[in-house]
């Protein structure tokens, strides 16, 4: 079978899944299908309260679908056929082997890999084909202010990987136009100071807001100043004059990275110029600890959908965003998913239940990320993974 042919059979089969009874079923739990543009499936839940019914999701890592498919992790991030088909198996795969709720829509998310956008400023990506993609950090590109004039007025259809985000999304849309799928351009999601640490060095932003605050500052302005205008090409070359609310990842903005008072004075103006610009951010998310810093965070305004972290006291989000915000539940990946017995797992999930109940959190999903237990076969990583599902249906199905 020719390469067209495999890939038409392909989208035949995925169309069939979003137009399923089953999929349509899923749909009705969700109020936005598509809040976060990544390699992971998010949404914004409806209101749990009234449903009874909390939905599930999980994502395995590329470690796991490596090992089940031979995917040539490197290869997927910058072969735009060799991608699209790969995320059609894997979509295939998912909704044929999980019983859970993630909904199968017809966007096609375009993903390059953590930290593509510091490849506008001549940060240099590496590949593999058993890894991610990871950004070579072993030379910063701002060591004083002089560099950040010098990184002004960027030419974005030319820098970086955006030759390749342009091709990406040319390429695909020209292979599903028949199909009615609608292809995602790369987006912006790094929140500030994860782009500041990636074009700075961690050590040297650590130091710099105890010893350099003003250079600090001057940073994370730029920035933010840079999405914006990025934002801003990203929307012409669409042709698309709406400003869509953002997409913020910050974990680096963690303890015990930063002090409460580090990230209020610093951190929190920058991503509130983000906010106010986009009005509104439809995802927050921080794997956390991130509990001394969520008031602060309150103060951005509206957000859709509000992570929370693994390690982060949910209890404490559930409080102060459950009544405006749907959540975003992650467990941990090992001590409440892969490598804990039912028994227990029916414990914790209980907990989690009851502390969203006990304060009325009107909306939120629970979310398992797995990756691979060297210590066990990968079928047996599946396993586990369905197992989960089972007992966790059995506990968020009133």
């Amino acid at each position: 079978m020719s390469e067209s042919k495999h890939i038409k059979r392909l989208l035949e089969e995925y169309r069939y899944i979003v137009d399923s009874p089953k999929n349509r079923n899923c749909r009705s739990l969700w109020t936005k299908t598509r809040s976060i543009v990544l390699d992971k499936w998010r949404g914004c839940p409806k209101e749990n309260l009234k449903s009874g019914i909390v939905p599930l999701v999980t994502w395995i890592g590329f470690d796991i679908v490596r090992e089940l498919t031979g995917l040539d992790i490197g290869r997927y991030h910058r072969d735009p056929i060799y991608f699209l088909e790969n995320w059609l198996k894997l979509k295939i795969y998912y909704y044929n082997n999980f019983e859970d709720d993630n909904y199968y829509d017809n966007f096609i998310p375009i993903w390059l890999g953590e930290g593509f956008e510091t490849t506008l400023f001549g940060m240099n990506i590496g590949y593999l084909p058993e890894k991610e993609p990871w950004i070579d950090r072993s030379k910063p590109v701002v060591t004083s202010p002089d560099d950040i004039d010098k990184l002004t007025n960027l030419d974005f259809r030319h820098k970086g990987l955006m030759p390749l985000a342009v091709r990406f999304y040319e390429e695909i849309n020209e292979i599903v136009k028949d199909f009615d799928m609608d292809v995602g351009f790369v987006n912006w999601g790094n929140g500030p100071l994860t782009t500041c640490n990636y074009l700075r060095g961690y050590e040297n932003m650590a130091s710099d807001f105890l010893l350099n605050p003003e250079f600090a500052r001057q940073i994370l302005e730029f920035v933010s100043r840079v999405r914006i205008d990025w934002i801003k090409w990203r929307h012409g070359y669409l042709k698309d004059k709406s400003v869509e609310m953002c997409e913020m990842w910050d974990d680096d903005a963690s303890v015990p990275n930063l002090s409460p008072s580090t990230f209020e004075e610093f951190i929190l103006p920058a991503e509130k110029n983000l906010a106010n610009f986009h009005r509104g951010i439809s995802y927050y998310h921080n794997c956390g600890p991130a509990d001394p810093y969520l008031e602060s965070i309150k103060k951005l305004g509206k957000i859709e959908l509000m992570h929370a972290g693994p390690f982060t006291n949910y209890a404490r989000v559930a409080e102060l965003f459950g009544h405006t915000s749907a959540i975003e539940h992650h467990v941990k990946s090992q001590e409440e998913g892969m490598n804990v017995n039912p028994e227990n797992l029916e414990k914790r999930l209980k907990k989690v239940k009851d502390t969203y109940d006990a304060r009325d959190v009107k909306a939120y999903t629970v979310r398992l990320t797995a990756y691979r237990n060297p210590a066990q076969t990968v079928n047996d990583d599946i396993k586990k993974i369905k197992a989960w599902i089972k007992v966790a249906r059995k506990i968020f199905r009133n």
